[in-house]
């Protein structure tokens, strides 16, 4: 628990610092009904980190930003525009200021609880993207949906109802 609380302080912590150096976002503000963040890298050697404050029929808030120079991806990153949770699932949507501009891009994440064994279980993957269609409605996550298992880090999707 020490450990994904880290994570949760340590992806709020960059949020909040990256909206606020953004001269067209707000601030990220903590919202008790839900919150995603995470820090890591996936198995395909993205390393991401975000924060994500709001829920469904809320105004989204918070910063995210993904690189894979592997895969000729220098940076996504920008502010939250929307954010959709479903259990332990979520799908939230970046305006990308990054290496491609201007592109609203979709991200899904889910979180499968502490690692076992040291290995992590979380999962994290771009979902429709680019996508500017609707930059203030993201789609919602269902149980077949798949992301790259993340190989360091953590994803925590927390909400009211826990």
């Amino acid at each position: 628990m020490l450990k994904k609380a880290a994570s949760i302080a340590a992806a709020t912590t960059l949020a909040t610092v990256l909206v606020q150096a953004d001269g067209h976002a707000s601030p990220a503000r903590a919202q008790e009904e839900a919150f995603v963040g995470g820090s890591g890298t996936s198995a395909v050697d993205t390393r991401f980190a975000f924060g994500v404050f709001g829920g469904e029929g809320e105004e989204a808030t918070g910063f995210a930003l993904f690189r894979n120079t592997a895969e000729g991806v220098e940076e996504r990153l920008g502010g939250i525009t929307c954010v959709n949770i479903v259990g332990n699932a979520a799908i939230f949507k970046i305006k990308d200021v990054g290496s491609e501009g201007g592109t609203h891009r979709q991200f899904f994440v889910r979180d499968n609880g502490p690692t076992g064994e040291g290995e992590p279980t979380d999962e994290l993957n771009a979902y429709g993207v680019p996508s500017n269609e609707s930059p203030d409605k993201c789609d919602k996550p269902d149980e077949d949906m798949k992301g790259q298992v993340i190989t360091a880090g953590d994803i925590a999707v927390v909400t009211g109802e826990e």
